[in-house]
């Protein structure tokens, strides 16, 4: 319930910093700061040794939570090492500032740390992830204001703020989870991770060639503002993804248990979270571009495109921590290159790669043919169609194979009305603010305007929902029974 909770509430903090971040930074600038975070994706490419393990071997009893930081400690310095090489010859022949780019390498061990003691605590108790993201991002706004704003550091201001709020985080995991710490690295365990490189390794071409899209996007057109864009109508569309928070914990359990009689449950609170997010998406994106910058605001149809991708790409996630979950080829302490290229470990990850690079290569092949004279916006908004229709697919699949493998029926009558009712309320809320919303740049008189129009949505959704569905009306009792007992 408080990782439900949390990732809520990370939605408004996530939002604030992101408007402080668009209404200082030029397009270029903030441009500059997304491919600086697809290059990033680059450089955390080998942490997973580690992590991978982690959360598998802590959530079955074993102790490597030492060892895992301290070789992990060792592969951050490798990160550097592939984020500046990358950044370099990516940012060759363009007006890029190599100094900025450069800089933002310190935010690497800050990162690979984080990484490390999440998937410590991911494996034993994932609400300590929760009680730390939130803290991190509830400083953030005021360090944000302090070094972006007031200080109009920019991009700087940016890394030194997210280098402090990981800093905090860090510290509030380690706190928490410090049981699963101990004094000793055991070189078993390395010799384990180096023995079996490939397994955490070849999934990695995922995010990889996920985030390659922004910087093929930039290598064929040189255009930091295009990357703004989507970058932006990103921010918007990616409110869907904080529904996945009601599933972070599920991947620990199936680890410790291999039972899913949870998940019929899990997928349909998936839904309830996720359908009125991507609705709130869509229904305010224009006014929530404006908010980020006015500048931005004709981005709209792409973050239209981008939620329902961000809705497809949450169920493809969340299918595969509930199919990974299960795999147990890797119990063995000796199991073969052979048994591996048989199981979900291995399966899964191949089919998103191949996934990714049909939509890298779709992606390169209109760019190519429409760069010139089609002008930044079209190209943007073509971008996010392809990003969508690559998708579709292969969510409708894995979700075919975990009705398999779990031998679940989805509750599609409860879907389908949370479908209904989302559509239902948030058309009103669009209609509403449509006629009476005034565009005030001055974001102390324009967010609270538009705050009641989406509170308009929200709340009806959440009345009605919460008459017509008897487990929604559990789900939030258990909710407020949890606060309650919380407070005392």
């Amino acid at each position: 319930m408080f990782t439900l909770i949390f990732s809520l509430l990370s939605v408004i903090t996530a939002m604030i910093f992101v408007i402080i971040i668009t209404r200082t930074l030029s397009p270029h600038e903030y441009g500059t700061w997304g491919l600086i975070n697809s290059l990033f994706v680059y450089s955390i490419v080998i942490n997973p040794i580690v992590t991978f393990w982690a959360t598998r071997e802590i959530a079955r009893g074993e102790d490597s939570g030492m060892t895992v930081l301290s070789f992990g400690g060792l592969l951050s310095m490798c990160g550097i090492i592939i984020y500046i090489v990358s950044a370099y010859f990516v940012s060759l022949e363009s007006d890029l500032d190599l100094t900025v780019i450069f800089f933002a390498a310190l935010l690497i061990p800050f990162t690979f740390l984080h990484k490390q003691i999440s998937s410590i605590n991911m494996g034993w108790r994932p609400e300590i992830i929760s009680y730390a993201a939130i803290t991190s991002e509830i400083i953030k706004i005021p360090l944000a204001l302090l070094f972006v704003y007031s200080l109009e550091m920019g991009i700087e201001g940016i890394i030194i703020t997210l280098i402090i709020s990981s800093t905090t985080s860090t510290i509030i995991q380690v706190v928490y989870g410090r049981k699963k710490i101990t004094r000793f690295i055991k070189k078993e365990f390395v010799k384990k991770w180096l023995r079996t490189i490939w397994v955490p390794l070849y999934p990695r071409a995922i995010p990889m060639l996920f985030a390659t899209d922004i910087v093929v996007f930039f290598a064929i057109t040189k255009s930091a503002e295009g990357v703004a864009f989507f970058t932006a109508a990103l921010v918007i569309a990616g409110l869907v993804v904080y529904a996945g928070g009601i599933s972070v914990g599920t991947y620990g359990k199936l680890l410790g248990s291999g039972k899913g009689s949870f998940l019929k449950e899990n997928i349909s609170q998936l839904f309830y979270f996720a359908i009125p997010f991507a609705a709130i998406s869509i229904a305010f994106s224009k006014p929530g571009l404006f908010a980020l910058n006015p500048i931005y605001e004709i981005a709209f149809p792409v973050v239209i495109f981008l939620s329902v991708r961000m809705m497809f790409f949450l169920l493809t996630q969340t299918f595969t921590s509930y199919l990974v979950g299960i795999e147990k080829v890797d119990v063995k302490p000796n199991f073969t290159f052979s048994e591996y290229l048989k199981s979900k470990l291995f399966s899964l990850p191949s089919l998103q790669i191949i996934q990714n690079s049909v939509y890298i290569i779709i992606l390169a092949i209109v760019l190519l043919i429409e760069s010139n004279p089609v002008n930044e916006i079209d190209l943007v908004i073509h971008w996010s169609i392809i990003a969508l229709i690559t998708q579709i697919p292969l969510s409708v699949y894995f979700g075919y194979l975990v009705q398999k493998n779990f031998t679940l029926t989805l509750e599609w009558t409860r879907i389908a009305k949370y479908l209904l009712v989302s559509v239902g309320m948030f058309a009103l809320s669009y209609v509403l603010y449509d006629k009476y919303l005034v565009y005030n740049t001055d974001l102390i008189q324009f967010i609270p305007n538009l705050l009641l129009f989406i509170a308009v949505g929200v709340i009806g959704y959440l009345a009605i929902t919460y008459l017509i569905d008897s487990k929604i009306r559990i789900l939030f009792n258990a909710i407020f029974s949890e606060i309650k007992r919380t407070k005392q």
